[in-house]
């Protein structure tokens, strides 16, 4: 086994601090790539919308106005969120902790701590916790994406 030294925790450390620094500009190229070209991730998800408007616009004025009343009802955040959702939701996880716990039970003992001193029938009932099994349960969890 190596011996941890002063000079291996500082390069430790160091090596850490250099793995933070790259990731924080790594963060910083995706929200500016993400902010840059926001118009073309509004078009990835609501381009199917955005084409079904422009061939209306192509169609008789008519027939367009009863098919744009209905895209305007289905053309809303909430249903391009749901959409969004419902493309995402294939890859996201969901991650359960579990753990045997004790069961733990609790009961009264007799005894009399004095040893006999305030007679043979003077007893105490103390109250113990002893554990009586295991049962496993859900100590944690949460959710990610792949």
């Amino acid at each position: 086994m190596k011996n941890i030294t002063k000079e291996n925790i500082r390069s430790l450390f160091f090596v850490l601090l250099v793995v933070f620094f790259i990731n924080i500009i790594a963060i910083g190229a995706l929200i500016g790539f993400a902010s840059a070209n926001r118009t073309k991730i509004f078009n990835y998800f609501a381009g199917g919308y955005i084409t079904d408007q422009d061939n209306l616009r192509k169609m008789d004025k008519q027939e367009a106005s009863d098919q744009q009343k209905v895209l305007k009802s289905l053309f809303t955040q909430e249903t391009m969120i749901v959409d969004a959702v419902a493309r995402a939701n294939p890859a996201v996880v969901s991650i359960y902790i579990s753990k045997d716990v004790p069961i733990m039970e609790s009961f009264y003992s007799t005894e009399d701590p004095f040893g006999g001193l305030l007679g043979p029938n003077f007893k105490i009932q103390i109250p113990q916790l002893r554990q009586n099994g295991t049962e496993r349960k859900q100590v944690g969890g949460g959710s990610g994406f792949i």
